[in-house]
């Protein structure tokens, strides 16, 4: 998952009460600590959940990807699918396989991805998140 440029101000921009901003650190470095805290959220996430839970976050973004007939959630081959730089991992074909049985794996190549990400929202999706959360 790519992040957007950041752009630290410049000369001709403003910034608060004539102070200069700090450097921006670089790209890299934010990316870095982006990835690790949501590495982390996902974590405790599935920590916190059964196992057919597990198995419904691990499929679901195959379900927006694939866009197939044979599973849940398929409207029309006109319908928007493929999510960027996404590939399915083990855990989300064999949950697919299982939920169908013509579920067909191979990937989808030629397919334009149309959905640029996917986000988890609520409580699952903070870092306060706990089994004794709603």
């Amino acid at each position: 998952m790519k992040i957007g440029h950041l752009r630290p101000l410049t000369p001709g921009m403003a910034s608060i009460g004539n102070q200069t901003p700090p450097p921006a650190p670089a790209q890299t470095d934010i990316e870095t600590r982006f990835l690790a805290v949501n590495r982390d959220k996902l974590r405790r996430l599935y920590d916190n959940l059964t196992q057919r839970q597990c198995d419904f976050l691990d499929v679901l973004p195959l379900l927006f990807h694939g866009n197939q007939r044979s599973l849940p959630g398929y409207i029309s081959r006109e319908t928007p699918s493929g999510v960027c730089e996404y590939a399915p991992g083990r855990q989300a074909r064999k949950v697919a396989a299982r939920i169908s049985a013509k579920f067909d794996s191979t990937p989808l190549s030629s397919q334009r991805p149309l959905i640029k990400g996917l986000y988890l929202m609520g409580s699952p999706g903070t870092i306060a998140f706990s089994k004794s959360s709603d």
